[in-house]
């Protein structure tokens, strides 16, 4: 993982999730938001992360620097939720009014 990179996910959870993308599009509340990207990251398979370049890599990172996955349980568990963790989601907070 690149520096930023982290950045870059919880901002595409959050957009993905339907969060306010600027000023003229609007989308959920922070807390909707909030709690939708939380559930996205929680319940994203392994297959779903196989198709996007930084899903490969987070995927690769647990086969390769974590070594607590094998690439066969990664073949033979495609709808396995690999970041269901709360490591993964629990510290993400939103500030501001809500």
């Amino acid at each position: 993982m690149q520096l930023g990179e982290g950045v870059f996910g919880l901002r595409r959870a959050f957009a993905v999730a339907g969060c306010i993308l600027s000023d003229v599009e609007l989308g959920l509340g922070k807390r909707e938001a909030l709690l939708k990207a939380q559930s996205y990251i929680r319940t994203i398979t392994i297959r779903e992360l196989q198709q996007f370049p930084l899903g490969r890599d987070i995927v690769d990172e647990f086969i390769n620097d974590k070594k607590v996955i094998s690439e066969d349980f990664i073949k033979a568990n495609p709808d396995y939720q690999l970041l269901s963790h709360p490591y993964f989601w629990g510290a993400w907070i939103s500030q501001g009014e809500m």
